[in-house]
């Protein structure tokens, strides 16, 4: 759909229902769409021949629906086809259909009473951060809250169909990724290379390897190949796409109704950048007598950055964010007079940053053996996040008795947090 309910910046919509319109508009929601392409059942017939035809308003972003059913009893061929929903999502005539003379009058008490019946539909959930795989059922409010969304994103990269029967007759049989993996088994089906059967055993198969393979519909599977194999619209759609099969960043994405009726299709590409907070700028330093020392020093604690700005939830946080580092520059360090010192490597797992304040770094050096005299030096880089930041904070703790003079280093610059589309 178009995404413009979830962009960070300036996004850029082109919405193909017959005619090319283009808008802008701003956003300061959260995620990073940059573009959307999309293509509605807006007429009867374009993507597929259910009932109903859809467009989303440009003004208000709702879904406007209307049932062309009466229209079936009309003796002229074309009645079906009089009608539009055009891109403020108001039924409207077709101006490439001539309505006869004397349907004139009964074809608009018809437009009147499918607009007392329209239905109108809005997102409810817009938890989408990046090219991954989804299917949700609770996509959608109001008059058609039943209807289906399906994402297909493109992680992984990699999945093979070649030793299915009929796969080696697919393009990139042995490396489909999950955005385009269903494209090519239906181009496979258009092009008379494998029938309609062997196709959807294949599909079935594919989305068996998936991400979403526990929750995915068979009956939807081959609703998708057979609507990409048999409707020119929706083929050359995909056809005509800047996405290549190596491409992380983009999605294809579908609403269905209830019935597997196709709603729309819709493209994305995704900005993906890596997190850099590049102004900690902390610093800290100490020496501590190896004579006599007992000390305990606790930092301030800081944000290192605000997580919710970026995903909706920790967990898909994590998944596009999985490791952080900070920089070569950066570091914690303790050593003693002697020369032996200890250090750690500041860079991690994002899955590792718990909820509570815990060690995330750490280092020691004891030189007591388990008795009462000698140097006992450590350091805790801590690191943790609640439902908004990523906090962090550094401990030291000394107990030098007859030992030798210990002392605390540490500089820490720039962090960043690798987006793994990126």
């Amino acid at each position: 759909m178009k995404q413009f309910l979830i962009a960070l910046s300036s996004l850029t919509i082109l919405v193909l229902t017959g005619n090319n319109n283009i808008n802008d508009i701003n956003n300061s929601l959260k995620n990073n769409v940059n573009n959307t392409t999309s293509l509605f059942n807006n007429k009867y017939g374009y993507l597929n021949d259910n009932d109903i035809i859809t467009n989303q308003s440009t003004t208000d972003h709702k879904f406007y629906s209307y049932d062309t059913s009466a229209l079936k009893d009309y003796t002229f061929a074309n009645a079906r086809d009089v009608f539009l929903v055009d891109n403020a999502g108001n039924l409207v005539y077709n101006p490439d259909v001539t309505i006869p003379s004397d349907q004139k009058l009964n074809i608009e008490n018809t437009k009147q009473e499918m607009n007392s019946h329209k239905k109108i539909t809005t997102i409810k959930n817009t938890d989408n951060e990046y090219s991954k795989s989804e299917y949700n059922k609770t996509y959608f409010d109001g008059d058609n809250n039943d209807w289906q969304y399906v994402q297909l994103g493109s992680l992984p990269n990699h999945i093979s169909i070649s030793n299915q029967t009929g796969g080696n007759k697919v393009e990139y049989n042995n490396s489909l990724s999950e955005t385009l993996g269903l494209y090519y088994i239906a181009k496979a089906t258009k092009n008379n290379q494998i029938d309609e059967t062997i196709a959807d055993k294949l599909g079935t198969y594919f989305m068996s390897q998936t991400s979403i393979q526990d929750n995915f519909n068979k009956d939807l599977t081959n609703k998708i190949i057979n609507l990409i194999s048999s409707n020119n619209n929706i083929y050359n759609f995909i056809y005509n796409l800047p996405i290549k099969i190596t491409d992380k960043n983009n999605s294809i994405n579908y609403i269905f109704d209830n019935k597997n009726n196709l709603i729309e299709i819709y493209y994305n590409t995704w900005t993906n950048t890596n997190i850099d907070k590049n102004n900690i700028n902390y610093s800290y330093s100490d020496s501590y007598s190896g004579f006599l020392s007992l000390n305990n020093y606790i930092s301030s604690t800081y944000i290192l950055t605000d997580w919710a700005n970026y995903a909706h939830n920790w967990d898909n946080f994590t998944k596009i964010y999985p490791t952080f580092a900070f920089d070569k520059d950066s570091y914690c360090k303790i050593s003693i007079s002697t020369g032996q010192s200890a250090t750690a490597k500041l860079n991690g797992a994002t899955t590792d940053i718990t909820n509570n304040i815990h060690s995330f770094f750490s280092g020691v050096i004891d030189t007591k053996n388990g008795s009462g005299w000698g140097t006992h030096i450590d350091f805790s880089f801590n690191i943790w996040h609640d439902d908004h930041n990523i906090y962090w904070n550094i401990q030291v703790s000394v107990n030098n008795s007859a030992g030798r003079d210990s002392y605390f280093n540490t500089k820490i610059n720039k962090c960043s947090f690798f987006n793994s589309m990126a």
